[in-house]
């Protein structure tokens, strides 16, 4: 976004790539520490630590982007809670599946995060077309279209977290309480 806004960077598109890189290397060193944490703990507990994670890092954003490197340390909160998330959920799905239905099941997560994804992409484009701001003849998104956007994204990892300690943790097929 323009610097005009108050909240924009002027950045170039190869610099707005590079600040994603952070979280997207943390996603691949936090992947050991989430399959640690799995077998230590379960997935639903470790689902709920990323979950938890993710929320900090929208939190984050919200309240903290004066300058980019604040952006990027929010990010790359987001990144590795992300990354744990998406490295418990298949632990989840085989210890809670039969396994001759083990590749029907992964099946639908993918398709339900790829759902998900398109469903988040048309509501954040609908928070920012719902909340603009005007510099010259160019409409962009508010600072408040942003943080509404990243306040839903919180308040839906934290809940993601809760439904997640709901789930029984299994170990060899029994339940550990």
């Amino acid at each position: 976004m323009p610097k005009e806004t108050g909240y924009g960077f002027a950045s170039t598109t190869l610099v707005a790539g590079l600040t994603m890189l952070p979280s997207g290397l943390c996603m691949l060193v936090f992947a050991p520490v989430a399959a640690r944490l799995i077998n230590s703990i379960g997935g639903g507990r470790t689902l709920a630590i990323g979950g938890v994670i993710v929320a900090i890092g929208w939190t984050l954003r919200v309240f903290v982007h004066a300058d980019l490197w604040q952006v990027i340390v929010g990010s790359t909160v987001v990144g590795i809670g992300t990354g744990i998330g998406y490295a418990a959920m298949p632990a989840l799905i085989s210890a809670n599946t039969p396994h001759t239905e083990l590749a029907s099941a992964n099946g639908v997560n993918t398709v339900v995060r790829s759902l998900g994804s398109s469903l988040a992409s048309a509501l954040g484009g609908s928070i920012f077309a719902s909340f603009t701001l005007t510099l010259g003849s160019t409409v962009l998104p508010s600072l408040t279209a942003y943080r509404v956007l990243f306040t839903i994204c919180g308040a839906s990892a934290l809940i993601a977290a809760a439904l997640a300690l709901l789930v029984p943790h299994r170990q060899d097929g029994a339940i550990v309480s």
